[in-house]
């Protein structure tokens, strides 16, 4: 088990300005395949890259706490559905390293839905220049909270 404080940010995608340059931007970026259901607003499964974990995470937006737990899959009796699925890519920019998640199964207006996450070691980091494809903050906004994303998908 591994708990740790989780301070993290997030923006939806800037579509307007940024949308016919995806590709680009994304193209030989690092990326991994995620898979998550979630039991409620605090508990997920997820499979990363192949290798399962249970996470567990405290009430809050900015700032929560997290336990995770590696789960090994013959472990698992059954696999839970529908998963959320999204693709993770990460793009440094300033030597931050922001996660662009392109999600499989949810629409943003006629477009795949987009966020961008950014875990900080400080809820106090400033950051001079936010990326051009970082658009509005989404890091209050309830409806993008994980587990509200998986209730879309049921």
């Amino acid at each position: 088990c591994q708990m740790s404080k989780e301070i993290e940010r997030k923006w939806i995608f800037n579509y307007e300005a940024c949308m016919e340059e995806l590709d680009s931007l994304l193209k030989f970026k690092p990326c991994i395949e995620i898979k998550d259901y979630y039991f409620n607003d605090y508990c997920r499964l997820r499979n990363a890259g192949g290798l399962w974990y249970i996470t567990i995470k405290s009430d809050g937006d900015l700032i929560r706490v997290e336990y995770e737990f590696v789960v090994d899959e013959g472990d698992l009796d059954f696999v839970p559905t529908p998963m959320l699925q999204k693709t993770r890519y990460t793009i440094k920019v300033d030597n931050l390293d922001y996660q662009v998640n392109v999600f499989k199964d949810i629409m943003y207006g006629i477009y795949p839905l987009i966020t961008i996450e950014l875990e900080m070691e400080s809820p106090s980091l400033v950051i001079e220049n936010l990326p051009e494809f970082c658009g509005r903050e989404i890091t209050f906004d309830s409806h993008f909270y994980g587990y509200n994303l998986f209730k879309s998908v049921q």
